[in-house]
């Protein structure tokens, strides 16, 4: 009987000691849930997404009958989200051979098998930012989207195309000068039509949503919290090109 007993109390401890802890458990998550839930999920999203600037298009410089004198010309980085959630195993299986083949006739960089290999690989990691070619042009982006899986879009094709401009002188050195720069830094200068209206031609920065991913990168997301972008308003010049070139000729001949 005194056995019993003692088997009996100290069951009854046991049975107390997890009651406490289930109930510590259970205090500690309605805490989380109540108190603390903004604390979380600020920190969650902080480390999940995060913003970032979404630039304007800069307005072109133009001469007096609207001929470029300066303008920006966009530049592409190309990457692949092999596991995109629209992607479909028949649009992969479907379209994979011929995706590699149009990769290798594009862009030169691997061989069709290589190509092939090189994204079976990154699907199989399970990546989503699988870089394909930094610095590519408009008229190359636009081949590549009409290639088989790319030509499904974003969400579906897995295709994301980064865009970053460059300022160029289609015109060369011709009025380099009047048409100025931006050097940016604290010590940057300001030369020019370019310095002088600044204000006019940069438009308004935008901002862009974007989602961190499984292996660090980071991918742009569509939807609330985007601001777009405003471009640039164009500048039209009295500058004659054809006078320029005229003047510019015949100083270079004196010297």
């Amino acid at each position: 009987m005194a056995l019993r007993d003692d088997i009996v109390f100290r069951g009854g401890i046991l049975y107390f000691a997890l009651a406490i802890i289930a109930l510590a458990i259970l205090i500690r998550i309605l805490i989380l849930q109540t108190v603390e839930h903004g604390r979380w999920s600020a920190m969650s999203e902080k480390y999940v997404f995060k913003r970032t600037g979404l630039a304007a298009d800069r307005g072109d410089i133009l001469a007096c009958d609207g001929r470029l004198l300066a303008t920006s010309v966009p530049y592409y980085t190309i990457y692949m989200d092999t596991r995109s959630s629209g992607m479909s195993e028949e649009t992969w299986a479907a379209g994979i051979d011929g995706l590699s083949a149009g990769l290798a006739g594009y862009l030169g960089t691997r061989t069709a098998s290589e190509w092939k290999a090189a994204i079976s690989n990154a699907r199989k990691r399970g990546d989503r930012y699988f870089l394909i070619k930094r610095r590519v042009d408009y008229e190359t982006l636009k081949k590549l989207m009409g290639l088989p899986v790319f030509r499904e879009g974003r969400y579906r094709g897995g295709l994301i195309a980064e865009t970053e401009t460059r300022r160029i002188l289609p015109n060369s050195g011709l009025a380099a000068r009047t048409i100025g720069y931006l050097s940016q830094g604290e010590k940057g200068n300001i030369v020019g039509i370019e310095g002088s209206f600044d204000r006019e031609l940069a438009g308004k920065n935008g901002t862009a949503v974007m989602q961190r991913l499984a292996g660090g990168d980071w991918i742009t997301v569509d939807g609330t919290g985007t601001v777009g972008s405003r471009d640039g308003n164009d500048v039209l010049t009295t500058i004659d090109i054809d006078l320029q070139d005229v003047a510019a000729t015949a100083l270079a001949n004196q010297l």
